[in-house]
């Protein structure tokens, strides 16, 4: 370097340290020296970081989206695990009605065979009243014959004192035998002649001699649809089977007042024996609950006719038990906790002394009992439910018709319920459950969410 590129260099580092210190003082960027050129980045690494930065807002997106799903299914499943005790009940009112009733076995009319189960479904079903069901189509079949009662028009002085209210224009169940000792008059004999000609009976006695009743195959269409749910499938009706037990009652009236005391207990056991058809061969405990009240209208027509026959044995043999007297619905069922409450239904389904109706009422329980616990709605039927329903395929069912309700009771909790939620924080709950069972593809939280909702 010459002396006078020396004193050129040595003249510009006041300069250079002046500019740099203003830069510093105002933010400045520096500034490029003339003899070095601005430095790029390659497009390699500006691809590489584009590529960083889109991967990580990808992970943030998937957690915020995991922690939002977590927070909205720990709604319906906080749900289940505070309430899912609920879904339990212990009816012992009525397994105490159904072993008071056994007594009246021996009342029960011998078994002739003349109808097979199907026939005898057919014969049941076409004493019912008309129903509709569009998720359970129900069976066309010829009338088993008219009621003819119910056509009649009973003035008010017919069986002055033994009309009840809401009896249809019938005499009162509960004194009309007895009454026939005292006679009737002929309108009334007439009044009683039409009921105890009706063709129904017919039927009812060929109904009540049939060893095995399906009571389904002969009520619905099958196979069932896909869209049938446990939950919607039509009951028998009270009113219906209850009028034709009403009606026997006065059946056995009018032979008591011709003096044949032979026929009007025939008649009066038919009825019994009617109701033990739903006792035996009803797949819930409504038909068991139907049946007990049938069964309990002809033990109090042989009570009255025991009683006038002096008939002592016979007489012991039908008092009714106070428990049998109480209202229909009974008091209220007491909840169990649910390990007490599955390891009884358990119990109760290979427990052949206990009435078919309770134990198909059991398995309905323990398929819906997966919704009692978050770990049932999350992976369903835990083991010991999955092989119960096995053994009762083959101890319990008895055609595919039965086999076919095992299957909505077993896929239960898989159907959705049409529930309507009561308040803000049912439409919140329930709406959970919805995007959960949707993302999830899970719809048990929707059905057990729903079902716990309704019955909480």
């Amino acid at each position: 370097m010459n002396s006078e590129d020396h004193t050129r260099v040595e003249s510009s580092q006041p300069v250079a340290r002046e500019w740099a210190e203003a830069a510093a003082a105002h933010n400045l960027p520096e500034p490029v020296s003339r003899g070095t050129h601005a430095t790029t980045s390659p497009p390699a690494e500006q691809n590489a970081a584009s590529r960083t930065s889109w991967w990580r807002t990808g992970l943030r997106f998937a957690r915020d989206a995991s922690i939002g799903l977590l927070l909205i299914a720990a709604i319906p499943l906080a749900y289940v695990a505070a309430y899912g005790d609920r879904i339990w009940f212990d009816p012992a009112d009525v397994r105490e009605r159904f072993a008071q009733i056994e007594q009246l076995r021996p009342l029960v009319l011998p078994k002739d065979g003349r109808l097979s189960p199907a026939d005898a479904g057919y014969a049941f079903h076409a004493l019912q009243p008309a129903q509709r069901n569009e998720e359970f189509p129900l069976r066309e079949v010829p009338a088993a014959g008219d009621m003819r009662w119910e056509k009649l028009e009973p003035t008010s002085h017919l069986f002055a004192g033994y009309r009840a209210p809401g009896s249809g224009g019938l005499p009162s169940r509960a004194n009309i035998v007895s009454a026939a000792a005292l006679g009737f008059s002929a309108e009334e004999m007439e009044f009683l002649r039409v009921i105890a000609g009706s063709p129904v009976w017919d039927a009812v006695d060929k109904i009540v001699g049939a060893t095995e009743v399906d009571l389904i195959g002969g009520r619905f269409v099958l196979p069932f649809r896909v869209d049938a749910r446990a939950f919607m499938m039509p009951v028998h009706k009270l009113r219906g089977t209850v009028a034709i037990a009403n009606a026997g009652v006065s059946r056995a009236a009018y032979y008591v007042a011709l003096g044949d005391t032979k026929r009007a207990e025939a008649a009066l056991k038919s009825i019994v024996s009617y109701g033990f058809v739903l006792i035996d061969n009803g797949t819930t405990a409504t038909d068991g609950l139907i049946g007990l009240a049938v069964a309990n209208i002809g033990r109090g027509g042989l009570h009255q006719l025991y009683t006038l026959s002096g008939d002592t044995e016979g007489k012991l043999l039908t008092i009714i038990p106070p428990a049998v007297r109480a209202s229909a619905r009974g008091p209220r069922p007491m909840r169990l906790p649910l390990g007490a409450a599955r390891e009884r239904m358990l119990n109760e389904v290979t427990d052949p002394r206990t009435p078919r109706t309770l134990r198909y009422e059991a398995l309905s329980n323990l398929a819906l009992g997966t919704c009692g616990s978050v770990k049932g709605v999350l992976f369903g039927h835990p083991s010991d439910t999955e092989a119960i329903f096995r053994e009762a395929r083959a101890s319990l069912a008895r055609f595919p018709s039965e086999d076919a309700v095992l299957d909505l009771y077993y896929n239960g909790p898989q159907q959705a319920i049409t529930e309507s939620a009561r308040s803000i924080g049912g439409y919140v709950v329930l709406g959970a459950a919805a995007v959960t069972a949707t993302l999830t593809n899970n719809p048990r939280v929707m059905t057990c969410t729903r079902l716990l909702s309704a019955i909480r």
